[in-house]
């Protein structure tokens, strides 16, 4: 007879056999601000971080179906992402840093994008900084929530700090991340490069007391949503008495 902490591991198996073979549909938005071109370490600009971490992005899961779009003042879709697979390859545009800020022109395009291509999730490659408010994000925000469109942010900063030794605290508040202070718990997940965290990168709990990407049940990592764990595990539950 299978104990529960068994039975929790077989459920979550077989769930987490799923979600690997589920390829899925993401936006990616890189911003090309004039505030890109400075430099992080060696000559790198937050731009070339910013392209070389959404390429590996890219590579780590190749079978998804990516589009990309970038923006500065204003904001250009670039289509389907072309990758070369078996040479470890991404076809991307040549990117320059270019003027303001407008991080919601570039969302307000995939809104009006989502009949063409609708994503699962939206990626923002960004250095945190943004001309826009609150005001703005919100409609946009709450169009993808009920599209059920998650949405996660990967920033480059020019900051040396170790974001490992911060408070959540002091994490909502970090300079030059207005996106991230402002979008707070909408955000799916957070990860964040800098001159100290230049190859792992922090991952951040945002604005929230518990970190919503670990959270187990019996030592076993909830997946996905903590309510689609809960109804999967009760229709699979009742399968085993």
């Amino acid at each position: 007879m299978l104990s529960i902490s068994d039975l929790v591991k077989k459920i979550c198996q077989d769930d987490n056999k799923k979600v690997s073979q589920f390829n899925e549909n993401i936006v990616l938005v890189l911003d090309i601000s004039g505030s890109t071109s400075q430099i992080m370490y060696n000559k790198t600009s937050v731009l070339t971080k910013e392209i070389e971490v959404m390429t590996n992005y890219i590579l780590s899961n190749p079978k998804n179906n990516y589009e990309l779009y970038s923006f500065d003042s204003s904001a250009v879709s670039h289509g389907k992402v072309n990758i070369l697979e078996d040479e470890d390859f991404v076809s991307l545009p040549h990117f320059k840093p270019g003027y303001s800020t407008n991080t919601c022109v570039a969302l307000k395009l995939v809104c009006d994008n989502l009949n063409k291509f609708k994503p699962n999730r939206i990626v923002i490659f960004t250095d945190g900084q943004t001309d826009n408010s609150k005001i703005h994000f919100t409609p946009l925000v709450e169009k993808f929530k009920s599209n059920g469109i998650k949405i996660d942010i990967i920033a480059i900063s020019c900051s040396d700090t170790n974001m490992e030794t911060i408070t959540t605290n002091e994490e909502m508040r970090i300079p030059g991340m207005d996106i991230i202070n402002m979008l707070g718990n909408e955000i799916n997940s957070l990860m964040i490069y800098n001159i100290y965290h230049k190859q792992i990168p922090f991952n951040g709990i945002t604005n929230s007391s518990i970190d919503k990407n670990s959270i187990y049940f019996c030592n076993i990592k909830v997946n996905g949503f903590v309510v689609d764990f809960i109804t999967s595990f009760s229709v699979k539950f009742g399968t085993f008495l």
